[in-house]
């Protein structure tokens, strides 16, 4: 009876330890992956005043409505609004590029939640704070944004969401091993949409191909 209790005692301490030795592996890679395919998409990246003036010099379609293109650098053009352009040679009247960030406090005050910014042509840069025990309501949030130069009503609201795919390639960064491993996370994260609260049947993907 004891040999039994002590390989049973035996097997649990192994189980913990494989268990820990996937986490130990899982997160490094995870971590490394975000920092190279930031840096991989910020080697193309284009100021946001170099394109908005860019603009003049172009006939480009303005269609009514907001289109809200997430990304968490705000002085640059995210590359999935450069995606939708090239694409579909449309901007829509209101162009909001949206940055959330999460803040070392439990819950933010209404006050402090946004701020905004008007680059002008329709160009705006909003930035969202929330703290650390709030749901990021994204849509909600921006409804409720209290400054009239951006009027926002839900039947007019796009939103735009870049989704890499990571390429494994022999560029130097991680191991290739890891990089296929990255690659494989990335497809099985929970979606930004979800974690936001993006009304579904109001956002565009726009896909784009990393290699790392």
């Amino acid at each position: 009876m004891e040999d039994n209790d002590a390989q049973s005692q035996l097997r649990k301490v192994a189980r913990r330890r494989l268990v820990g030795a996937v986490v130990f592996g899982l997160m490094p890679t995870w971590r490394t992956g975000r920092v190279l395919v930031g840096k991989r998409l910020r080697q193309g990246e284009l100021p946001l005043a170099t394109f908005i003036k860019s603009l003049g010099k172009q006939q480009v379609l303005r269609v009514p409505g907001t289109a809200v293109f997430m990304y968490s650098r705000p002085g640059s053009t995210p590359p999935a609004l450069l995606a939708n352009l090239f694409h579909n040679r449309i901007l829509h009247t209101n162009v909001v590029i949206l940055s959330v960030r999460t803040m070392d406090v439990p819950r933010v005050p209404p006050a402090d939640r946004e701020e905004l910014i008007d680059h002008g042509h329709g160009f705006f840069s909003v930035r969202l704070r929330f703290g650390f025990m709030e749901e990021p309501d994204v849509e909600t949030a921006l409804l409720k944004l209290s400054d009239d130069r951006l009027p926002i009503t839900a039947d007019t609201l796009t939103f735009f969401l870049g989704r890499e795919t990571v390429i494994a390639s022999n560029i130097p960064g991680m191991a290739n091993w890891r990089e296929r491993l990255f690659a494989f996370q990335l497809r099985s994260a929970a979606s930004a949409a979800r974690f936001f609260r993006l009304p579904a049947d109001r956002v565009v993907e726009v896909g784009s191909q990393v290699e790392i």
